[in-house]
């Protein structure tokens, strides 16, 4: 056998067995966990005012693994310090969107952390009655987590638009009426930029034939 006919031998063993390795069911590829990882509540999930919410967090860190309860502090944007330890129940979280992060720092004072955002809701059921008739034909929630809704009420025998803002527990916080010559309603309602509202309906008191867009 020729000296380059050797090479060539030697060079084809050398990727056999670098292949054998890569393939080998006794080398599987290792999954990388996450060190720290809240895994209830669920990333963007909607709760309401009352629930009872299950914090949990799994630690694959062999650093923070060994942990009391107290080491590992749960907090939230909107409530603050909600508790502590790797699994607890919380009821008492407010209204709105929160950004959830759980926090642990070990006895070398090593920090780690993660975060999600879940959102709580007001759960009601009411009825909004006029004089005579009050009908909504459009309801929004509003930047500050409220409610706005539009439409038209018949205090007499005429009908007028209105526009009410409710708060998270079904109270009314504000009424407007819009009244004038004519049947007025809201059909459609949105808000604003600069928080306002912008409102879409129609209107008999003005111009030449039956009902005209009121904007």
């Amino acid at each position: 056998m020729s000296l380059s006919s050797k090479l060539f031998f030697t060079i084809l063993s050398v990727v056999v067995i670098i292949s054998n390795i890569q393939c080998s069911d006794d080398n599987p590829v290792a999954e990388v966990k996450p060190a720290f990882k809240i895994i209830s509540p669920i990333e963007n999930s909607n709760h309401f005012l009352g629930d009872t919410v299950q914090f949990i967090v799994t630690i694959n860190d062999a650093n923070f693994q060994n942990l009391g309860d107290s080491m590992i502090t749960w907090t939230s944007t909107h409530s603050g310090e909600i508790g502590k330890g790797t699994d607890f129940e919380f009821d008492s979280l407010a209204i709105g969107g929160h950004r959830i992060t759980c926090t642990a720092e070990n006895l070398s004072g090593g920090l780690i952390s993660d975060s999600i955002e879940i959102n709580l809701y007001a759960a009601f059921n009411k009825i909004y009655s006029g004089l005579r008739k009050t009908i909504g034909h459009s309801v929004i929630e509003s930047s500050d987590s409220s409610f706005v809704v539009a439409g038209e009420i018949e205090p007499s025998h005429s009908k007028d638009a209105f526009l009410t803002k409710i708060n998270y527990f079904g109270d009314t916080v504000w009424t407007k009426s819009f009244v004038g010559n004519g049947d007025k309603s809201i059909y459609r309602c949105l808000q604003t930029s600069d928080n306002g509202y912008l409102l879409g309906g129609y209107t008999f008191a003005e111009g030449a034939g039956d009902a005209d867009i009121y904007l």
